[in-house]
Protein backbone atom coordinates (compact mmCIF):
# COMPACT_ATOMS: atom_id res chain seq x y z
CA UNK A 1 0.00 0.00 0.00
CA UNK A 2 1.75 3.07 -1.18
CA UNK A 3 0.97 6.71 -0.20
CA UNK A 4 1.16 9.73 -2.53
CA UNK A 5 4.85 10.34 -2.08
CA UNK A 6 5.54 6.93 -2.34
CA UNK A 7 3.65 6.30 -5.55
CA UNK A 8 4.99 9.64 -6.96
CA UNK A 9 8.26 7.08 -6.86
CA UNK A 10 6.83 5.14 -9.23
CA UNK A 11 5.16 7.59 -11.79
CA UNK A 12 4.61 11.28 -11.70
CA UNK A 13 1.01 11.24 -12.50
CA UNK A 14 -0.93 11.43 -9.46
CA UNK A 15 -3.11 8.17 -8.56
CA UNK A 16 -6.98 9.16 -8.53
CA UNK A 17 -9.35 6.49 -7.11
CA UNK A 18 -11.94 5.73 -9.98
CA UNK A 19 -15.45 6.76 -8.93
CA UNK A 20 -18.80 4.86 -10.31
CA UNK A 21 -19.57 5.86 -13.38
CA UNK A 22 -23.02 6.05 -13.31
CA UNK A 23 -25.17 4.81 -15.49
CA UNK A 24 -24.99 4.66 -19.43
CA UNK A 25 -26.27 7.09 -21.80
CA UNK A 26 -25.61 7.07 -25.07
CA UNK A 27 -25.10 10.38 -26.75
CA UNK A 28 -27.83 12.09 -28.57
CA UNK A 29 -28.06 11.94 -32.54
CA UNK A 30 -24.73 10.06 -32.86
CA UNK A 31 -23.60 7.57 -35.07
CA UNK A 32 -24.11 4.04 -34.05
CA UNK A 33 -20.53 3.56 -34.04
CA UNK A 34 -19.94 6.73 -31.32
CA UNK A 35 -22.24 5.04 -29.35
CA UNK A 36 -21.21 1.51 -29.39
CA UNK A 37 -17.67 3.77 -28.40
CA UNK A 38 -19.08 5.12 -26.06
CA UNK A 39 -20.41 2.09 -24.43
CA UNK A 40 -17.31 0.04 -24.51
CA UNK A 41 -15.46 3.06 -22.62
CA UNK A 42 -18.43 3.04 -19.82
CA UNK A 43 -17.84 -0.77 -19.54
CA UNK A 44 -14.41 -0.40 -18.82
CA UNK A 45 -14.59 2.50 -15.89
CA UNK A 46 -17.17 0.27 -14.26
CA UNK A 47 -15.17 -2.98 -14.77
CA UNK A 48 -12.56 -0.84 -12.99
CA UNK A 49 -14.55 0.85 -10.62
CA UNK A 50 -15.72 -2.92 -8.95
CA UNK A 51 -11.69 -3.96 -9.53
CA UNK A 52 -10.63 -1.75 -7.11
CA UNK A 53 -13.66 -2.29 -4.62
CA UNK A 54 -13.05 -5.52 -4.21
CA UNK A 55 -9.50 -5.00 -4.27
CA UNK A 56 -10.14 -2.44 -1.10
CA UNK A 57 -12.42 -5.19 0.63
CA UNK A 58 -9.78 -7.72 0.51
CA UNK A 59 -7.17 -5.69 1.93
CA UNK A 60 -9.79 -4.41 4.63
CA UNK A 61 -9.87 -8.36 5.57
CA UNK A 62 -6.29 -8.51 5.70
CA UNK A 63 -6.32 -5.19 8.24
CA UNK A 64 -8.88 -6.31 10.31
CA UNK A 65 -7.33 -10.14 10.28
CA UNK A 66 -4.42 -8.72 11.68
CA UNK A 67 -4.90 -5.94 13.91
CA UNK A 68 -6.91 -6.21 17.31
CA UNK A 69 -10.60 -4.88 17.56
CA UNK A 70 -9.72 -1.85 19.98
CA UNK A 71 -7.41 0.05 17.90
CA UNK A 72 -10.05 -0.06 14.79
CA UNK A 73 -12.74 1.11 16.50
CA UNK A 74 -12.34 4.77 15.66
CA UNK A 75 -12.40 3.97 12.22
CA UNK A 76 -15.76 2.03 12.40
CA UNK A 77 -19.54 2.85 12.00
CA UNK A 78 -20.91 1.69 15.20
CA UNK A 79 -24.17 0.80 14.04
CA UNK A 80 -23.21 -0.57 10.87
CA UNK A 81 -20.11 -2.16 11.07
CA UNK A 82 -19.02 -0.66 7.99
CA UNK A 83 -15.31 0.94 8.01
CA UNK A 84 -15.41 5.00 8.15
CA UNK A 85 -12.92 5.78 4.51
CA UNK A 86 -10.89 4.72 2.59
CA UNK A 87 -8.19 1.04 2.86
CA UNK A 88 -5.62 3.83 2.86
CA UNK A 89 -7.44 6.47 4.99
CA UNK A 90 -7.91 3.19 7.47
CA UNK A 91 -4.33 2.03 7.24
CA UNK A 92 -2.44 5.48 8.00
CA UNK A 93 -5.15 6.40 10.67
CA UNK A 94 -3.58 2.82 12.13
CA UNK A 95 0.45 4.10 11.62
CA UNK A 96 -0.32 7.66 12.38
CA UNK A 97 -1.66 7.01 15.55
CA UNK A 98 0.11 3.52 16.87
CA UNK A 99 2.90 3.56 14.86
CA UNK A 100 4.82 7.04 15.76
CA UNK A 101 8.45 6.93 15.36
CA UNK A 102 10.74 9.61 16.90
CA UNK A 103 12.90 12.03 15.47
CA UNK A 104 15.46 10.71 17.14
CA UNK A 105 14.48 6.84 15.86
CA UNK A 106 14.46 8.12 12.09
CA UNK A 107 17.59 9.73 12.09
CA UNK A 108 19.52 6.82 14.16
CA UNK A 109 17.43 4.45 11.37
CA UNK A 110 19.25 6.96 8.65
CA UNK A 111 22.99 6.27 10.12
CA UNK A 112 22.39 2.74 10.10
CA UNK A 113 21.56 3.19 6.43
CA UNK A 114 23.80 5.46 5.45
CA UNK A 115 26.62 3.50 7.30
CA UNK A 116 25.61 -0.09 5.75
CA UNK A 117 28.28 -1.80 3.92
CA UNK A 118 27.23 -4.80 1.55
CA UNK A 119 28.30 -8.17 1.33
CA UNK A 120 28.23 -8.06 -2.65
CA UNK A 121 27.85 -11.92 -2.35
CA UNK A 122 24.21 -11.12 -1.79
CA UNK A 123 21.73 -10.16 -3.96
CA UNK A 124 20.92 -6.38 -4.27
CA UNK A 125 17.60 -5.89 -3.11
CA UNK A 126 19.47 -5.97 0.22
CA UNK A 127 20.53 -2.56 -0.05
CA UNK A 128 16.70 -1.43 -1.54
CA UNK A 129 15.51 -3.37 1.15
CA UNK A 130 16.82 -1.38 3.48
CA UNK A 131 16.01 1.92 1.94
CA UNK A 132 12.47 0.74 1.65
CA UNK A 133 12.48 0.53 5.92
CA UNK A 134 13.90 4.13 5.75
CA UNK A 135 11.01 5.48 3.71
CA UNK A 136 8.97 3.36 5.63
CA UNK A 137 10.11 5.12 8.62
CA UNK A 138 9.78 8.62 7.07
CA UNK A 139 6.57 8.06 6.31
CA UNK A 140 5.39 7.10 9.78
CA UNK A 141 7.37 10.03 10.88
CA UNK A 142 5.58 12.35 8.61
CA UNK A 143 8.85 13.12 7.15
CA UNK A 144 8.50 11.31 3.95
CA UNK A 145 11.91 10.97 1.47
CA UNK A 146 11.98 12.39 -1.69
CA UNK A 147 12.83 10.63 -4.62
CA UNK A 148 16.35 11.77 -5.25
CA UNK A 149 17.19 11.44 -1.96
CA UNK A 150 15.98 8.20 -2.01
CA UNK A 151 18.16 7.26 -5.31
CA UNK A 152 21.14 8.88 -3.52
CA UNK A 153 21.19 7.10 -0.39
CA UNK A 154 21.26 3.65 -2.74
CA UNK A 155 23.96 5.17 -4.78
CA UNK A 156 25.72 6.37 -1.99
CA UNK A 157 25.91 2.40 -0.58
CA UNK A 158 25.97 0.93 -4.22
CA UNK A 159 29.69 2.89 -4.47
CA UNK A 160 31.24 1.76 -1.24
CA UNK A 161 31.43 -1.66 -2.60
CA UNK A 162 33.67 -0.52 -5.13
CA UNK A 163 32.51 -3.17 -7.63
CA UNK A 164 30.89 -0.81 -9.87
CA UNK A 165 33.44 2.14 -10.68
CA UNK A 166 32.72 2.20 -14.31
CA UNK A 167 28.66 2.18 -13.77
CA UNK A 168 28.66 4.78 -11.40
CA UNK A 169 30.66 6.97 -13.70
CA UNK A 170 28.19 6.48 -16.62
CA UNK A 171 25.92 7.09 -14.29
CA UNK A 172 27.23 10.43 -12.36
CA UNK A 173 27.39 11.51 -16.78
CA UNK A 174 23.73 11.52 -16.57
CA UNK A 175 21.63 15.28 -16.33
CA UNK A 176 20.45 15.13 -12.25
CA UNK A 177 16.35 14.31 -13.97
CA UNK A 178 17.08 11.25 -15.69
CA UNK A 179 19.07 9.60 -12.16
CA UNK A 180 15.72 9.69 -11.07
CA UNK A 181 13.32 8.53 -13.90
CA UNK A 182 13.76 5.50 -14.73
CA UNK A 183 11.08 5.26 -17.42
CA UNK A 184 13.60 4.90 -20.12
CA UNK A 185 15.22 1.79 -21.62
CA UNK A 186 18.42 0.01 -22.66
CA UNK A 187 19.47 -3.35 -23.35
CA UNK A 188 18.70 -5.67 -20.39
CA UNK A 189 22.38 -7.49 -20.62
CA UNK A 190 23.90 -4.20 -21.06
CA UNK A 191 27.13 -3.42 -18.35
CA UNK A 192 25.77 -0.02 -18.48
CA UNK A 193 22.99 -0.96 -17.45
CA UNK A 194 23.65 -3.03 -14.79
CA UNK A 195 23.23 -0.64 -11.74
CA UNK A 196 20.35 1.47 -13.76
CA UNK A 197 18.13 -1.55 -14.28
CA UNK A 198 19.11 -2.44 -10.21
CA UNK A 199 17.53 1.14 -9.05
CA UNK A 200 15.01 0.97 -11.97
CA UNK A 201 13.70 -2.50 -10.61
CA UNK A 202 14.20 -1.19 -6.73
CA UNK A 203 12.09 2.12 -7.43
CA UNK A 204 9.11 0.06 -9.44
CA UNK A 205 8.91 -2.36 -6.10
CA UNK A 206 8.36 0.59 -3.82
Amino acid sequence: MLSPERYALIIHIPFERPEHPSYFQPPANAFRAVVEAEERIHKENLRVFHEVLEVEKALLAQIVAAVDEAYLTAVQIRNTGQWNGTVFQVFNHLMMRYGRISPGQLAQFERETDDLMVDITLPIEVVFNKIEDLLDYGEIAQAPYTQLQAVNKGYNIINKTGMYNEYIKTWLRRPVFRRHMMNFSKPDNSPYNKLDMAIRIWLKKS
